[in-house]
């Protein structure tokens, strides 16, 4: 009786674990807060999860507090940074990453930088780099203007524009 009392403890732990996993997954796909606070906020918080779990040096400039886009268009805004981030962590060796986000009347922009080892066109280029392409596809898809340039030794630069639909001004 023992030993199927701990064999039960094991597999409600295991299924508790699994549940947490399968939480933080959804979070980081689709974040509530990007629901209940906004873009902005949303991108703040994924700044400061990247800064803490990559240890990379983070600047925020950004004055921008909010910016009035439809939900599909701000979760793919927010799934772009999200893979920029990643692909900074997992590729550029960098020590440093610089966000800035500037909005006018007509135009939300994102610009990344880093000081990584700096992308080669060939690797912009790759049919396999699944990250970018998916980049390109979500920016596509809106019609938005996505870039990548790097500089070997000098880092990446990656700006995606985002045109502001003038009834939400």
């Amino acid at each position: 009786m023992a030993k199927m009392k701990k064999k039960t403890a094991d597999i409600e732990e295991l299924i508790n674990k699994s549940v947490n996993i399968v939480r933080n997954i959804i979070t980081r796909l689709r974040p509530s807060i990007l629901d209940d606070l906004g873009l902005i906020p949303a991108m703040e918080w994924l700044v400061d999860d990247f800064r803490e779990s990559s240890g990379l040096t983070c600047s925020w400039l950004s004055k921008v507090r909010h910016v009035e886009i439809e939900p599909a268009k701000a979760t793919a805004i927010f799934r772009i940074f999200q893979e920029i981030l990643n692909n900074i962590a997992r590729h550029a060796h960098a020590s440093r990453i610089t966000i800035r986000l500037n909005k006018t009347d007509s135009l939300f922009t994102l610009d990344v930088r880093d000081n990584g080892k700096g992308i080669l066109q060939k690797d912009i280029d790759k049919k396999e780099s699944f990250g970018i392409s998916g980049m390109r596809e979500r920016a596509n898809l809106f019609g938005w203007e996505f870039t990548i340039s790097g500089e070997r030794g000098k880092g990446t630069r990656i700006v995606l524009q985002v045109p502001l639909a003038r009834e939400a001004q």
